[in-house]
């Protein structure tokens, strides 16, 4: 609960809500983020021992890596799935509209 307060409710006083608000996201995008943060370290915290810790990193990091394979190797049909894990952002985000000089 302390972490979702403070990635929500102080990004609200600090005036950053109407900064992220006025980019092209959704209504919810921020409570979508901190809730994804807080699960993801409640996953990794909870566990008991390192071994633990470092099983769950390394599921979630090959899962990633999985989804993204799925969707450059799918064809047109399952590209929407790279979007989903943050390693296939960085191929689908084209920041100046495509290698062209």
């Amino acid at each position: 609960m302390i972490l979702l307060v403070k990635h929500t409710r102080s990004d609200e006083e600090q005036g950053r809500r109407e900064l992220v608000g006025s980019a092209a996201v959704a209504r919810q995008a921020p409570l979508s983020a901190a809730l994804t943060v807080v699960l993801a370290a409640n996953a990794v915290l909870v566990s008991q021992s390192a071994r633990m810790a470092g099983a769950v990193s390394f599921t979630v990091f090959f899962a990633a890596y999985l989804i993204r394979g799925l969707s450059d190797l799918g064809g047109p049909s399952l590209h929407w799935l790279g979007w989903l894990v943050p390693n296939g952002w960085f191929l689908r985000a084209r920041a100046f509209g495509g290698e062209q000089w």
